[in-house]
């Protein structure tokens, strides 16, 4: 799980803390309705952002840590 207390930038903070929560709709209302999300394919909007979210990242168990100097 990342740490989200280490990172500065408060939407990637939020976007993190969403994750981590398993708040898929608080995550999702950080994007505009015709957002981008490039991951390897590209995603536009929001209702194909929410099925790549479902899909590789709420749909799954993956522990991940974040590790300051």
């Amino acid at each position: 799980m990342i740490q989200s207390a280490y990172l500065r930038s408060p939407l990637v903070r939020r976007a993190i803390e969403a994750i981590n929560e398993g708040r898929l709709e608080d995550f999702l209302a950080l994007f505009a309705e015709n957002a981008t999300l490039i991951d390897g394919a590209t995603y536009h909007g929001r209702e194909a952002i929410r099925a790549w979210a479902q899909r590789e990242t709420f749909g799954v168990q993956m522990p991940t840590r974040c590790a300051t100097r």
